[in-house]
């Protein structure tokens, strides 16, 4: 179960749905001071089966000194830390990450060589999920490009595809 911190859910209802399985605590960093009591305090009276959640957050930024967070709160996500390059500085996980995409969104469309060095060359300021919205944004025409990347290669994708399948458009 996925659970915005910046999104004021419930965390008591997240627990609930997410018995036997993971709670995914996402953008702690936005979590709001009032919210760590919160969830603080139910992470200390959790009991019987609210023991059975496995908990697992992210950050955008290390938890202590560079944000104000709960020193008892940092403990508890502080067991083990896995810091993960920025989608930038990893170019060689861009193309299988957008194949998967595409798969996800049951896309027939494969990403040709152009395409993905049009992927591999943004900054992609969002991480992954700038790269999941381009992809969608890349396979659904009639969305409108929300900005000029987007459009540069959407134009990209589609003179490959044209190009792959020798101008014949109903097969592109």
């Amino acid at each position: 179960v996925a659970l915005d911190l910046g999104s004021g859910a419930s965390f008591q209802e997240a627990f609930q749905r997410a018995q036997g399985g993971t709670l995914f605590l996402d953008h702690l960093e936005r979590m709001p001071r009032g919210h760590q009591t919160k969830l603080l305090e139910l992470l200390e009276r959790r009991s019987g089966a609210e023991r059975d959640v496995r908990l697992v957050a992210s950050s955008t930024r290390l938890l202590g000194s560079s944000l104000p967070f709960d020193p008892k709160l940092t403990a508890w996500f502080a067991a083990v830390v896995v810091e993960i390059l920025p989608l930038d500085q990893r170019p060689e996980d861009i193309g299988p990450l957008a194949q998967r995409f595409l798969e996800a969104g049951a896309s027939p469309i494969t990403l040709g060589p152009r395409s993905l060095d049009a992927l591999r060359a943004h900054r992609w300021p969002g991480q992954v999920v700038s790269l999941e919205r381009t992809i969608r944004g890349l396979c659904d025409l009639t969305q409108e490009p929300h900005d000029s990347s987007l459009f540069d290669l959407r134009r990209t994708f589609l003179d490959e595809l044209l190009r792959t399948h020798r101008g014949h458009v109903t097969q592109a």
